[in-house]
């Protein structure tokens, strides 16, 4: 799952909205790094994604990725973001 995310999040295939379908599903299967990808794109990081932006969404993604350890998350949680 979190392969497949991540070649549809290759600037070549550029399409966020398979990507993020990917993403969610690894995420829900306990991934932290897919929780965080997930967090990134609907926090709208970097260019349009053609995913809409969601910060409640990105902020469960956020806590989740925390949750399941990816040390990223779990330092801007710390940082108050």
């Amino acid at each position: 799952m979190v392969r497949l995310a991540d070649l549809y999040a290759q600037p070549t295939a550029n399409d966020w909205s398979e990507a993020i379908k990917w993403y969610e599903r690894a995420a829900r299967n306990g991934d932290a790094y897919s929780a965080y990808q997930a967090y990134l794109i609907y926090a709208g990081a970097g260019e349009n994604r053609r995913v809409a932006k969601n910060f409640a969404l990105a902020r469960q993604y956020l806590v989740r990725a925390a949750k399941l350890g990816y040390e990223d998350a779990r330092r801007q949680i710390g940082s108050g973001a």
